[in-house]
Protein backbone atom coordinates (compact mmCIF):
# COMPACT_ATOMS: atom_id res chain seq x y z
CA UNK A 1 0.00 0.00 0.00
CA UNK A 2 2.87 2.28 0.61
CA UNK A 3 4.22 2.08 -2.98
CA UNK A 4 0.88 3.55 -4.58
CA UNK A 5 1.41 6.86 -3.16
CA UNK A 6 5.34 6.58 -4.49
CA UNK A 7 4.05 5.66 -7.65
CA UNK A 8 1.46 8.02 -8.39
CA UNK A 9 4.13 11.39 -6.70
CA UNK A 10 6.44 9.59 -9.30
CA UNK A 11 3.77 9.68 -12.35
CA UNK A 12 2.77 13.68 -11.02
CA UNK A 13 6.15 14.43 -10.97
CA UNK A 14 6.91 13.25 -14.08
CA UNK A 15 3.97 14.80 -15.90
CA UNK A 16 5.11 18.29 -14.49
CA UNK A 17 8.63 17.81 -15.87
CA UNK A 18 7.20 17.32 -19.23
CA UNK A 19 6.48 19.83 -21.30
CA UNK A 20 3.85 21.38 -22.68
CA UNK A 21 4.20 20.35 -26.69
CA UNK A 22 4.48 16.51 -24.84
CA UNK A 23 1.44 17.01 -22.42
CA UNK A 24 -0.71 18.17 -25.70
CA UNK A 25 0.29 14.93 -27.54
CA UNK A 26 -0.34 13.04 -24.48
CA UNK A 27 -3.78 14.17 -24.01
CA UNK A 28 -4.46 13.78 -28.12
CA UNK A 29 -3.38 10.06 -28.32
CA UNK A 30 -5.05 9.29 -24.73
CA UNK A 31 -8.40 10.93 -26.64
CA UNK A 32 -7.80 9.15 -30.01
CA UNK A 33 -7.68 6.08 -28.31
CA UNK A 34 -10.72 6.31 -26.24
CA UNK A 35 -12.66 7.35 -29.77
CA UNK A 36 -11.21 5.02 -31.45
CA UNK A 37 -12.35 2.08 -28.84
CA UNK A 38 -16.17 3.83 -28.76
CA UNK A 39 -16.25 3.69 -32.17
CA UNK A 40 -15.01 0.62 -32.47
CA UNK A 41 -17.50 -1.12 -29.67
CA UNK A 42 -20.49 0.92 -31.57
CA UNK A 43 -19.53 -0.58 -35.15
CA UNK A 44 -19.62 -4.02 -33.37
CA UNK A 45 -22.63 -3.77 -31.67
CA UNK A 46 -24.32 -1.87 -35.45
CA UNK A 47 -26.81 -4.00 -37.54
CA UNK A 48 -25.57 -3.94 -40.78
CA UNK A 49 -29.53 -3.63 -43.03
CA UNK A 50 -29.71 -5.13 -46.24
CA UNK A 51 -33.12 -5.01 -48.56
CA UNK A 52 -35.04 -8.04 -49.09
CA UNK A 53 -37.37 -6.29 -51.45
CA UNK A 54 -37.41 -3.80 -53.38
CA UNK A 55 -40.05 -1.36 -55.65
CA UNK A 56 -43.08 -3.12 -53.79
CA UNK A 57 -46.21 -2.38 -54.39
CA UNK A 58 -48.04 -0.85 -51.61
CA UNK A 59 -50.09 -3.77 -51.15
CA UNK A 60 -47.41 -6.80 -51.54
CA UNK A 61 -45.77 -4.44 -48.75
CA UNK A 62 -48.16 -4.24 -46.48
CA UNK A 63 -49.02 -8.08 -46.75
CA UNK A 64 -44.90 -8.40 -46.04
CA UNK A 65 -45.17 -6.01 -43.04
CA UNK A 66 -48.23 -8.02 -42.01
CA UNK A 67 -46.13 -11.70 -41.76
CA UNK A 68 -43.14 -10.32 -40.30
CA UNK A 69 -45.72 -8.53 -37.47
CA UNK A 70 -47.47 -12.12 -37.44
CA UNK A 71 -43.88 -13.95 -37.16
CA UNK A 72 -43.05 -12.01 -34.59
CA UNK A 73 -40.30 -10.53 -36.18
CA UNK A 74 -40.16 -6.41 -35.61
CA UNK A 75 -36.36 -5.85 -36.65
CA UNK A 76 -37.10 -4.32 -39.98
CA UNK A 77 -37.10 -0.40 -41.33
CA UNK A 78 -39.11 1.08 -44.35
CA UNK A 79 -37.80 3.09 -47.06
CA UNK A 80 -38.62 4.74 -50.06
CA UNK A 81 -42.17 5.38 -48.76
CA UNK A 82 -42.62 1.53 -47.92
CA UNK A 83 -41.28 0.32 -51.34
CA UNK A 84 -38.22 -1.22 -49.58
CA UNK A 85 -38.09 -3.56 -46.98
CA UNK A 86 -35.02 -3.49 -45.38
CA UNK A 87 -33.84 -6.45 -42.49
CA UNK A 88 -30.25 -7.39 -40.85
CA UNK A 89 -27.99 -9.11 -43.26
CA UNK A 90 -27.88 -12.62 -41.51
CA UNK A 91 -31.51 -13.00 -41.63
CA UNK A 92 -32.11 -12.44 -45.44
CA UNK A 93 -32.21 -16.53 -46.49
CA UNK A 94 -34.62 -16.85 -43.27
CA UNK A 95 -37.21 -14.30 -43.86
CA UNK A 96 -37.42 -15.47 -47.39
CA UNK A 97 -37.90 -18.88 -46.91
CA UNK A 98 -40.43 -17.85 -44.23
CA UNK A 99 -42.25 -15.65 -46.32
CA UNK A 100 -42.68 -17.82 -49.02
CA UNK A 101 -43.87 -20.41 -46.88
CA UNK A 102 -46.85 -18.20 -45.83
CA UNK A 103 -47.51 -17.23 -49.51
CA UNK A 104 -46.50 -13.38 -48.64
CA UNK A 105 -43.73 -13.53 -51.40
CA UNK A 106 -44.97 -10.22 -53.56
CA UNK A 107 -46.47 -10.72 -56.96
CA UNK A 108 -43.83 -11.14 -59.58
CA UNK A 109 -46.65 -10.79 -62.75
CA UNK A 110 -45.88 -7.35 -64.80
CA UNK A 111 -47.83 -5.54 -66.81
CA UNK A 112 -48.04 -2.75 -69.02
CA UNK A 113 -44.57 -2.10 -68.18
CA UNK A 114 -43.29 -4.68 -69.78
CA UNK A 115 -43.51 -2.45 -72.71
CA UNK A 116 -41.02 -0.42 -71.49
CA UNK A 117 -38.37 -2.79 -72.18
CA UNK A 118 -39.21 -3.18 -75.77
CA UNK A 119 -36.77 -2.89 -78.34
CA UNK A 120 -37.55 -1.21 -81.58
CA UNK A 121 -36.74 -4.84 -83.52
CA UNK A 122 -40.01 -5.97 -82.35
CA UNK A 123 -42.57 -7.59 -84.45
CA UNK A 124 -45.64 -6.75 -84.65
CA UNK A 125 -46.11 -10.62 -83.39
CA UNK A 126 -44.13 -9.78 -80.57
CA UNK A 127 -45.77 -7.02 -79.89
CA UNK A 128 -49.67 -8.86 -80.09
CA UNK A 129 -48.02 -11.68 -77.55
CA UNK A 130 -46.73 -8.18 -75.22
CA UNK A 131 -49.80 -7.25 -75.14
CA UNK A 132 -51.72 -10.30 -73.69
CA UNK A 133 -48.74 -10.98 -71.20
CA UNK A 134 -49.13 -7.00 -70.14
CA UNK A 135 -53.23 -7.45 -70.14
CA UNK A 136 -53.31 -10.54 -68.18
CA UNK A 137 -50.49 -8.91 -65.30
CA UNK A 138 -52.90 -6.25 -65.14
CA UNK A 139 -56.20 -7.84 -64.37
CA UNK A 140 -54.31 -10.13 -62.23
CA UNK A 141 -53.54 -7.57 -59.83
CA UNK A 142 -57.03 -6.17 -60.15
CA UNK A 143 -58.49 -9.48 -58.95
CA UNK A 144 -55.47 -9.52 -56.41
CA UNK A 145 -56.62 -6.47 -54.99
CA UNK A 146 -59.94 -7.99 -53.81
CA UNK A 147 -59.61 -8.73 -49.75
CA UNK A 148 -60.70 -12.08 -50.26
CA UNK A 149 -58.26 -13.00 -53.10
CA UNK A 150 -54.41 -14.07 -52.43
CA UNK A 151 -53.57 -14.92 -55.77
CA UNK A 152 -55.13 -14.83 -59.12
CA UNK A 153 -53.92 -16.18 -62.64
CA UNK A 154 -55.78 -15.17 -65.69
CA UNK A 155 -54.86 -16.69 -69.18
CA UNK A 156 -56.65 -15.00 -72.43
CA UNK A 157 -57.53 -16.06 -75.90
CA UNK A 158 -57.58 -13.17 -77.73
CA UNK A 159 -59.90 -12.77 -80.86
CA UNK A 160 -58.26 -12.27 -84.32
CA UNK A 161 -59.57 -9.39 -86.59
CA UNK A 162 -60.67 -10.83 -89.77
CA UNK A 163 -62.53 -9.93 -93.16
CA UNK A 164 -64.79 -13.08 -92.95
CA UNK A 165 -67.57 -12.80 -90.50
CA UNK A 166 -67.96 -16.53 -90.51
CA UNK A 167 -64.47 -16.93 -89.00
CA UNK A 168 -64.49 -14.45 -86.38
CA UNK A 169 -63.74 -16.04 -83.09
CA UNK A 170 -64.99 -14.33 -79.57
CA UNK A 171 -62.26 -13.96 -76.93
CA UNK A 172 -62.33 -16.45 -73.84
CA UNK A 173 -60.62 -16.24 -70.50
CA UNK A 174 -59.77 -18.79 -67.53
CA UNK A 175 -59.10 -17.45 -64.12
CA UNK A 176 -57.73 -19.22 -60.89
CA UNK A 177 -58.21 -18.07 -57.86
CA UNK A 178 -55.96 -18.47 -54.82
CA UNK A 179 -58.08 -17.94 -51.97
CA UNK A 180 -57.32 -16.69 -48.43
CA UNK A 181 -57.55 -18.56 -45.19
CA UNK A 182 -56.29 -21.58 -47.37
CA UNK A 183 -59.12 -21.85 -49.47
CA UNK A 184 -61.54 -21.50 -46.71
CA UNK A 185 -62.53 -17.96 -47.59
CA UNK A 186 -65.61 -17.62 -49.64
CA UNK A 187 -66.63 -15.53 -52.84
CA UNK A 188 -70.76 -14.51 -53.17
CA UNK A 189 -72.26 -14.95 -56.45
CA UNK A 190 -72.26 -11.36 -56.86
CA UNK A 191 -68.41 -10.91 -56.69
CA UNK A 192 -67.79 -13.72 -58.92
CA UNK A 193 -69.88 -12.31 -61.10
CA UNK A 194 -68.52 -8.90 -60.76
CA UNK A 195 -65.04 -10.49 -61.37
CA UNK A 196 -66.58 -12.00 -64.92
CA UNK A 197 -68.06 -8.68 -65.58
CA UNK A 198 -64.36 -7.03 -64.99
CA UNK A 199 -62.45 -9.27 -67.59
CA UNK A 200 -65.12 -9.54 -69.94
CA UNK A 201 -65.29 -5.32 -70.05
CA UNK A 202 -61.42 -5.18 -70.22
CA UNK A 203 -60.65 -7.44 -73.20
CA UNK A 204 -61.98 -6.96 -76.20
CA UNK A 205 -64.65 -8.95 -77.83
CA UNK A 206 -64.90 -11.03 -74.84
CA UNK A 207 -68.69 -11.89 -74.03
CA UNK A 208 -69.41 -12.82 -69.72
CA UNK A 209 -70.70 -16.81 -71.15
CA UNK A 210 -66.96 -17.44 -72.24
CA UNK A 211 -65.09 -16.33 -68.68
CA UNK A 212 -64.19 -19.39 -66.36
CA UNK A 213 -63.28 -18.89 -63.23
CA UNK A 214 -61.73 -21.82 -61.30
CA UNK A 215 -60.47 -22.12 -57.51
CA UNK A 216 -57.38 -23.51 -56.46
CA UNK A 217 -59.19 -26.83 -55.86
CA UNK A 218 -60.46 -27.15 -58.92
CA UNK A 219 -63.77 -26.18 -57.99
CA UNK A 220 -65.93 -24.47 -60.78
CA UNK A 221 -67.09 -21.15 -59.56
CA UNK A 222 -68.50 -19.28 -62.59
CA UNK A 223 -71.15 -22.31 -63.04
CA UNK A 224 -75.08 -20.43 -62.78
CA UNK A 225 -73.55 -17.38 -61.30
CA UNK A 226 -74.76 -15.10 -64.76
CA UNK A 227 -78.50 -17.20 -64.24
CA UNK A 228 -81.19 -14.55 -62.87
CA UNK A 229 -82.30 -17.32 -61.01
CA UNK A 230 -84.69 -16.33 -58.16
CA UNK A 231 -82.34 -16.95 -54.59
CA UNK A 232 -84.86 -18.53 -52.77
CA UNK A 233 -85.88 -21.19 -55.66
CA UNK A 234 -82.09 -22.75 -55.14
CA UNK A 235 -81.17 -25.55 -53.56
CA UNK A 236 -78.53 -22.54 -51.11
CA UNK A 237 -81.93 -21.04 -50.28
CA UNK A 238 -83.00 -22.70 -47.11
CA UNK A 239 -79.35 -21.47 -46.05
CA UNK A 240 -79.92 -17.38 -47.72
CA UNK A 241 -83.12 -17.69 -45.57
CA UNK A 242 -81.79 -19.26 -42.45
CA UNK A 243 -79.14 -16.10 -42.52
CA UNK A 244 -81.41 -13.57 -43.27
CA UNK A 245 -83.39 -14.43 -40.30
CA UNK A 246 -80.21 -14.58 -37.94
CA UNK A 247 -79.35 -10.70 -39.36
CA UNK A 248 -82.51 -9.56 -38.63
CA UNK A 249 -82.72 -11.32 -35.04
CA UNK A 250 -78.86 -9.98 -34.37
CA UNK A 251 -80.31 -6.42 -35.54
CA UNK A 252 -82.68 -6.49 -33.19
CA UNK A 253 -81.19 -7.68 -30.39
CA UNK A 254 -78.12 -4.79 -30.75
CA UNK A 255 -80.97 -2.22 -30.11
CA UNK A 256 -82.56 -3.62 -27.27
CA UNK A 257 -79.07 -4.31 -26.29
CA UNK A 258 -77.72 -0.95 -26.38
CA UNK A 259 -80.99 0.92 -25.24
CA UNK A 260 -80.80 -1.51 -21.97
CA UNK A 261 -77.01 -1.02 -21.14
CA UNK A 262 -77.50 2.83 -21.53
CA UNK A 263 -79.81 2.16 -18.53
CA UNK A 264 -78.65 -0.59 -15.94
CA UNK A 265 -75.24 -0.28 -17.20
CA UNK A 266 -72.54 -2.59 -19.64
CA UNK A 267 -72.77 -6.03 -18.50
CA UNK A 268 -76.11 -5.90 -16.96
CA UNK A 269 -78.53 -7.62 -19.07
CA UNK A 270 -78.59 -10.11 -21.22
CA UNK A 271 -80.86 -11.03 -24.22
CA UNK A 272 -81.96 -13.21 -27.09
CA UNK A 273 -84.45 -12.42 -30.04
CA UNK A 274 -86.55 -15.20 -31.97
CA UNK A 275 -88.01 -14.28 -34.99
CA UNK A 276 -90.71 -16.31 -37.28
CA UNK A 277 -90.38 -14.94 -41.37
CA UNK A 278 -92.39 -16.11 -43.79
CA UNK A 279 -90.40 -16.39 -47.12
CA UNK A 280 -93.62 -17.74 -48.80
CA UNK A 281 -93.69 -15.97 -51.93
CA UNK A 282 -97.44 -14.85 -53.05
CA UNK A 283 -98.67 -13.99 -56.77
CA UNK A 284 -102.27 -12.96 -57.73
CA UNK A 285 -103.84 -11.54 -60.53
CA UNK A 286 -107.36 -9.69 -60.44
CA UNK A 287 -109.71 -9.10 -63.13
CA UNK A 288 -112.41 -6.80 -63.09
CA UNK A 289 -114.77 -5.98 -65.67
CA UNK A 290 -116.89 -2.14 -65.98
CA UNK A 291 -120.11 -2.45 -65.87
CA UNK A 292 -120.84 0.45 -68.61
CA UNK A 293 -119.80 -0.35 -71.88
CA UNK A 294 -118.18 1.33 -74.38
CA UNK A 295 -119.56 1.11 -77.92
CA UNK A 296 -116.96 -0.08 -80.19
CA UNK A 297 -118.92 -0.37 -83.88
CA UNK A 298 -122.98 -0.05 -84.81
CA UNK A 299 -124.86 -0.93 -87.68
CA UNK A 300 -128.43 0.57 -88.39
CA UNK A 301 -130.63 -1.02 -91.49
CA UNK A 302 -134.10 1.12 -92.36
CA UNK A 303 -136.39 -0.35 -95.23
CA UNK A 304 -138.96 2.73 -96.70
CA UNK A 305 -142.28 1.86 -98.54
CA UNK A 306 -142.31 4.70 -101.35
CA UNK A 307 -138.11 3.48 -102.20
CA UNK A 308 -136.74 0.03 -103.74
CA UNK A 309 -133.46 1.19 -102.34
CA UNK A 310 -132.38 -0.48 -99.14
CA UNK A 311 -130.27 1.95 -96.45
CA UNK A 312 -127.32 1.13 -94.38
CA UNK A 313 -125.62 3.12 -91.73
CA UNK A 314 -122.39 2.02 -90.29
CA UNK A 315 -120.57 2.85 -87.11
CA UNK A 316 -118.89 4.88 -86.14
CA UNK A 317 -121.67 7.03 -86.80
CA UNK A 318 -122.53 10.72 -85.49
CA UNK A 319 -124.31 10.71 -82.02
CA UNK A 320 -126.86 12.99 -82.59
CA UNK A 321 -127.98 11.02 -85.64
CA UNK A 322 -128.24 8.38 -83.14
CA UNK A 323 -130.33 10.27 -80.93
CA UNK A 324 -132.59 11.20 -83.23
CA UNK A 325 -133.03 7.61 -84.07
CA UNK A 326 -133.95 6.81 -81.23
CA UNK A 327 -136.25 9.75 -80.05
CA UNK A 328 -137.96 9.62 -83.54
CA UNK A 329 -138.18 5.75 -84.26
CA UNK A 330 -141.82 5.68 -84.19
CA UNK A 331 -142.62 8.80 -86.57
CA UNK A 332 -140.00 6.94 -88.87
CA UNK A 333 -142.14 3.62 -88.73
CA UNK A 334 -145.59 5.56 -89.43
CA UNK A 335 -144.11 7.25 -92.49
CA UNK A 336 -143.72 4.09 -94.65
CA UNK A 337 -141.10 2.40 -93.20
CA UNK A 338 -141.36 -1.61 -93.52
CA UNK A 339 -138.35 -2.46 -91.17
CA UNK A 340 -136.00 -1.03 -88.88
CA UNK A 341 -132.49 -3.38 -87.88
CA UNK A 342 -130.07 -1.62 -85.53
CA UNK A 343 -127.01 -3.63 -84.80
CA UNK A 344 -124.81 -2.03 -81.59
CA UNK A 345 -121.32 -3.48 -80.22
CA UNK A 346 -120.02 -2.50 -76.91
CA UNK A 347 -116.63 -3.43 -75.75
CA UNK A 348 -116.53 -3.96 -72.08
CA UNK A 349 -113.84 -2.10 -69.41
CA UNK A 350 -111.54 -4.84 -67.93
CA UNK A 351 -108.96 -4.16 -65.68
CA UNK A 352 -106.10 -6.29 -64.74
CA UNK A 353 -103.99 -6.06 -61.10
CA UNK A 354 -101.08 -8.15 -60.61
CA UNK A 355 -99.72 -8.48 -57.09
CA UNK A 356 -96.43 -10.18 -56.07
CA UNK A 357 -96.01 -10.44 -51.96
CA UNK A 358 -92.18 -10.15 -51.53
CA UNK A 359 -90.83 -12.68 -49.12
CA UNK A 360 -89.62 -12.30 -45.58
CA UNK A 361 -93.10 -11.19 -43.43
CA UNK A 362 -92.88 -10.80 -39.95
CA UNK A 363 -94.53 -13.94 -38.72
CA UNK A 364 -94.02 -13.75 -34.71
CA UNK A 365 -91.24 -11.96 -32.71
CA UNK A 366 -90.30 -13.17 -29.13
CA UNK A 367 -88.38 -11.44 -26.87
CA UNK A 368 -86.17 -12.40 -23.46
CA UNK A 369 -84.72 -9.82 -20.80
CA UNK A 370 -82.57 -11.37 -18.36
CA UNK A 371 -81.08 -8.94 -15.70
CA UNK A 372 -78.13 -9.29 -13.31
CA UNK A 373 -79.87 -9.02 -10.16
CA UNK A 374 -83.13 -8.86 -8.73
CA UNK A 375 -85.85 -6.79 -10.02
CA UNK A 376 -89.36 -4.75 -8.69
CA UNK A 377 -92.77 -4.71 -10.67
CA UNK A 378 -91.80 -1.19 -11.60
CA UNK A 379 -88.24 -2.08 -13.05
CA UNK A 380 -89.83 -5.10 -15.19
CA UNK A 381 -92.25 -2.81 -16.51
CA UNK A 382 -89.76 -0.51 -17.79
CA UNK A 383 -87.96 -2.95 -19.38
CA UNK A 384 -91.15 -4.56 -21.31
CA UNK A 385 -91.91 -1.08 -22.19
CA UNK A 386 -88.56 -0.46 -23.66
CA UNK A 387 -88.44 -3.87 -25.54
CA UNK A 388 -91.89 -2.97 -27.28
CA UNK A 389 -90.68 0.14 -28.72
CA UNK A 390 -86.89 -1.95 -29.63
CA UNK A 391 -88.69 -4.74 -31.30
CA UNK A 392 -91.53 -3.33 -33.15
CA UNK A 393 -94.01 -5.07 -30.53
CA UNK A 394 -97.20 -5.98 -32.48
CA UNK A 395 -100.44 -8.37 -29.88
CA UNK A 396 -102.35 -8.99 -33.26
CA UNK A 397 -98.77 -11.20 -34.31
CA UNK A 398 -98.83 -12.83 -31.01
CA UNK A 399 -95.80 -11.46 -30.17
CA UNK A 400 -94.08 -12.46 -26.72
CA UNK A 401 -91.59 -10.44 -24.24
CA UNK A 402 -90.53 -12.08 -21.35
CA UNK A 403 -88.24 -10.57 -18.53
CA UNK A 404 -86.42 -11.73 -15.39
CA UNK A 405 -84.08 -10.86 -12.88
CA UNK A 406 -81.74 -13.21 -11.90
CA UNK A 407 -78.02 -13.04 -10.26
CA UNK A 408 -75.51 -13.95 -13.55
CA UNK A 409 -72.81 -16.53 -12.75
CA UNK A 410 -69.64 -14.78 -13.07
CA UNK A 411 -66.86 -17.80 -11.60
CA UNK A 412 -65.35 -18.19 -14.93
CA UNK A 413 -65.20 -14.68 -15.49
CA UNK A 414 -63.29 -14.72 -12.58
CA UNK A 415 -60.96 -16.92 -13.21
CA UNK A 416 -59.92 -15.72 -16.49
CA UNK A 417 -59.50 -12.34 -15.05
CA UNK A 418 -57.56 -14.12 -12.12
CA UNK A 419 -55.25 -16.03 -14.94
CA UNK A 420 -54.41 -13.08 -17.14
CA UNK A 421 -53.64 -10.69 -13.78
CA UNK A 422 -51.08 -13.98 -12.72
CA UNK A 423 -49.73 -13.75 -16.38
CA UNK A 424 -49.64 -10.10 -16.77
CA UNK A 425 -47.88 -10.11 -13.19
CA UNK A 426 -45.11 -13.19 -14.20
CA UNK A 427 -44.69 -11.32 -17.64
CA UNK A 428 -43.91 -7.84 -15.90
CA UNK A 429 -41.51 -9.68 -13.81
CA UNK A 430 -39.88 -11.48 -16.44
CA UNK A 431 -39.37 -7.66 -18.07
CA UNK A 432 -37.79 -6.45 -14.71
CA UNK A 433 -35.49 -8.93 -14.43
CA UNK A 434 -34.42 -9.03 -18.12
CA UNK A 435 -34.09 -5.32 -17.69
CA UNK A 436 -32.03 -5.59 -14.65
CA UNK A 437 -29.84 -8.26 -16.33
CA UNK A 438 -29.14 -6.09 -19.23
CA UNK A 439 -28.30 -2.87 -16.96
CA UNK A 440 -26.08 -4.75 -14.83
CA UNK A 441 -24.38 -6.40 -18.30
CA UNK A 442 -23.94 -2.56 -19.59
CA UNK A 443 -22.23 -2.04 -16.03
CA UNK A 444 -19.76 -4.22 -15.92
CA UNK A 445 -18.77 -3.52 -20.01
CA UNK A 446 -18.88 0.15 -19.08
CA UNK A 447 -16.83 -0.75 -16.12
CA UNK A 448 -14.11 -2.83 -18.14
CA UNK A 449 -14.12 -0.59 -20.91
CA UNK A 450 -12.85 2.15 -18.45
CA UNK A 451 -10.51 -0.10 -17.07
CA UNK A 452 -8.84 -0.92 -20.24
CA UNK A 453 -8.77 3.07 -20.91
CA UNK A 454 -7.38 3.84 -17.34
CA UNK A 455 -4.74 0.85 -18.04
CA UNK A 456 -3.98 2.03 -21.65
CA UNK A 457 -3.68 5.58 -20.31
CA UNK A 458 -1.06 5.33 -17.66
CA UNK A 459 0.88 2.53 -19.74
CA UNK A 460 1.22 5.27 -22.28
CA UNK A 461 1.97 8.12 -19.86
CA UNK A 462 4.73 5.79 -18.11
CA UNK A 463 6.42 5.44 -21.55
CA UNK A 464 6.52 8.69 -22.54
CA UNK A 465 8.41 9.92 -19.31
CA UNK A 466 10.65 7.03 -19.22
CA UNK A 467 11.56 8.06 -22.64
CA UNK A 468 11.55 12.09 -21.38
CA UNK A 469 14.10 11.30 -19.07
CA UNK A 470 16.27 9.13 -21.27
CA UNK A 471 16.46 11.88 -23.45
CA UNK A 472 17.56 14.73 -21.21
CA UNK A 473 20.22 12.57 -19.85
CA UNK A 474 21.87 11.87 -23.25
CA UNK A 475 21.34 15.80 -24.27
CA UNK A 476 23.49 16.89 -21.11
CA UNK A 477 26.95 15.62 -21.29
CA UNK A 478 29.63 16.01 -18.73
CA UNK A 479 32.97 16.26 -21.48
CA UNK A 480 31.88 17.72 -25.06
CA UNK A 481 35.14 15.60 -26.37
CA UNK A 482 35.23 12.63 -29.10
CA UNK A 483 37.28 9.66 -27.52
CA UNK A 484 39.57 9.73 -30.59
CA UNK A 485 40.37 12.98 -30.21
CA UNK A 486 43.60 14.36 -27.98
CA UNK A 487 42.67 16.43 -24.68
CA UNK A 488 44.48 19.55 -23.80
CA UNK A 489 46.36 20.06 -20.80
CA UNK A 490 44.17 23.41 -20.03
CA UNK A 491 41.15 21.51 -20.97
CA UNK A 492 41.99 19.12 -17.66
CA UNK A 493 43.14 21.67 -15.14
CA UNK A 494 39.63 23.65 -15.74
CA UNK A 495 37.08 23.15 -13.65
CA UNK A 496 33.90 22.11 -15.28
CA UNK A 497 31.25 24.75 -14.93
CA UNK A 498 27.55 22.82 -13.51
CA UNK A 499 24.35 24.96 -14.27
CA UNK A 500 22.42 23.95 -11.66
CA UNK A 501 18.58 24.82 -12.67
CA UNK A 502 16.57 25.12 -9.70
CA UNK A 503 12.85 25.58 -10.70
CA UNK A 504 11.26 27.59 -7.62
CA UNK A 505 7.80 27.61 -7.10
CA UNK A 506 5.59 30.49 -5.84
CA UNK A 507 5.89 29.32 -2.38
CA UNK A 508 9.29 30.01 -2.02
CA UNK A 509 9.16 33.33 -4.10
CA UNK A 510 6.70 34.23 -1.41
CA UNK A 511 8.96 33.23 1.59
CA UNK A 512 12.10 34.41 0.27
CA UNK A 513 10.91 38.16 -0.33
CA UNK A 514 8.96 37.91 2.63
CA UNK A 515 12.16 37.61 4.41
CA UNK A 516 14.28 39.88 2.03
CA UNK A 517 11.33 42.87 3.08
CA UNK A 518 10.84 42.30 6.95
CA UNK A 519 13.73 40.50 8.38
CA UNK A 520 13.57 40.97 11.76
CA UNK A 521 10.09 38.92 11.59
CA UNK A 522 12.05 36.03 9.60
CA UNK A 523 14.82 36.05 12.49
CA UNK A 524 12.38 36.32 15.35
CA UNK A 525 10.62 33.42 13.62
CA UNK A 526 13.64 31.10 13.43
CA UNK A 527 14.35 32.02 17.25
CA UNK A 528 11.08 30.35 17.95
CA UNK A 529 12.08 27.33 15.93
CA UNK A 530 15.12 26.89 17.85
CA UNK A 531 14.03 27.25 21.10
CA UNK A 532 10.59 24.66 20.61
CA UNK A 533 13.19 22.08 19.05
CA UNK A 534 15.31 22.46 22.31
CA UNK A 535 12.59 21.79 24.81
Amino acid sequence: MADKPDIWTKITAGWGNLSMNKKISIIVLACSVVIAIIIFGMSMNKTEYVPIFTKLDIQDSSKIVAALDGNKFTDYKLEDNGTTILVPKKDVDRLRLDLAIDGALPNSGKGFELFDDSGYAMTDADRQILYQRALQGELERSIESLEEVEKARVHLALSRDTIFMKEQRPATASIILTLKNNGKQSLSKEQIRGIISLVSGAVENLPEENVRVVDSQANLLSKGVLEEDDPFDTTSGSNHMMELEKQFENSLKKDLEGMLEQVFGVGKVAVAIKADLDFDSEESTVISYSPEGVIRSQQIRINQSNSSEEGEGTSPIDNNTQNYLDKNIEDILKNGVISYESITNNEIGETTTYTRKAPGEVKRISASVVYDGSLNAEQKRAIENIAMAAIGYNADRGDLIHVEGVPFDTSLQDELERQLAEERERLEKEAALKASREAALRRIIAYAVAGILLAIGITVIIRLIRGGTGKKKKETPLLNAEINEPISVEELLREPVINFETKESTEERSIKEFAQNNPDDVADLVRAWILEDER
